[in-house]
């Protein structure tokens, strides 16, 4: 008996993004699918756009009130039918085979509960990339491939939520943390990942496409870097090689963003732990610090390809 899939989407206020993203996934090669659309509180205009589908797969959760992205995804995944859910921010899109493909390598898992992710296309408006630009070492703690680099504009380890695909058991045993603004992927991935019946498996082709052409508003946009930092301390699963990387290259570039200077002594000072000092991640510090991120952004990248656009 072939596999049952849901795939879950949050949404609010996007009814132009979040369509595209359905029809991704009823245009799925592999056709043993559902996609439950959470729409995050009141939103009309969303509630009409998507009962235009008419298509029987697709299934609409209307909360009456904001419950945020984590607990939208929870709701989501209770609500599944499906042995198999796979998550899809209203802002990206699927490859056609991108669940068939992640079905066969979940088959191949020797793990109880695997999660499946894959490559995926960065897309800007003049360029695009393919991240990650690495796997996984053998017995790399996840938070050191997530969050350890060699170069300012790497992004050699990365795993983008609307490539996760895991068992829904999985996801009702350890569900995202409700209430949490950012970081919703990442701490799910390092609590998910300590369970000794969970390995991460890779589709090493690009299956989603992430559209960060920068015109919308995100929480990671916001000057937030406080909260973040409170995040990332009280993160257990981190490692001190992690919690250095994660201040470098995901607190620093926004202290330099919002001018928020005053911050740098205590930053500083953690950089300097009394054990496990990383000169390479101490120089990515002061990189994103000092540096602008208008100059930061033109900076050479690995791996980019220019599209050309019409005027």
């Amino acid at each position: 008996m072939r596999a049952f899939v849901t795939a879950v989407i949050p949404t609010r206020n996007r009814p132009e993004l979040v369509c595209a993203a359905v029809w991704s996934v009823l245009d799925q090669s592999y056709r043993n699918i559902e996609v439950i659309v959470v729409v995050d509180g009141p939103d009309s205009d969303t509630i009409v756009r998507l009962q235009a589908f008419t298509d029987s797969r697709l299934r609409v959760v209307a909360l009456t009130s904001n419950v945020g992205g984590s607990e939208a995804r929870n709701i989501g995944a209770q609500q599944a039918r499906g042995e198999w859910v796979a998550f899809l921010d209203d802002d990206d899109v699927w490859m056609p085979d991108k669940i068939s493909k992640q079905l066969v390598v979940a088959g191949q898992s020797s793990s109880e509960s695997p999660i499946v992710t894959s490559r995926f296309i960065a897309k800007r408006l003049k360029s695009e990339q393919i991240w990650p630009e690495r796997r996984p070492n053998p017995g790399e703690a996840t938070s050191e491939y997530l969050f350890c680099r060699r170069r300012i504009t790497a992004r050699e380890g990365f795993i983008n939520t609307s490539t996760i695909m895991a068992k829904r058991e999985l996801l009702l045993r350890h569900p995202f943390t409700a209430g949490l603004r950012e970081h919703q992927e990442w701490d799910w991935l390092l609590r998910a990942t300590e369970d000794p019946q969970v390995s991460i498996e890779w589709v090493w082709e690009p299956l989603v496409v992430w559209d960060i052409a920068g015109d919308r508003k995100t929480v990671s946009g916001t000057n937030s870097w406080r909260q973040s930092h409170a995040w990332a301390k009280q993160m257990k699963q981190m490692t001190p090689k992690a919690f250095l990387y994660f201040l470098a290259a995901q607190l620093a570039p926004r202290v330099n963003l919002y001018r928020d200077f005053r911050a740098l002594p205590g930053l500083v000072k953690e950089m300097f732990p009394r054990e496990g000092f990383s000169f390479n991640a101490f120089r990515i510090f002061v990189v994103f610090v000092l540096t602008p991120a208008s100059f930061r952004r033109n900076m050479p990248r690995k791996g980019v390809r220019q599209r050309s656009v019409s005027a």
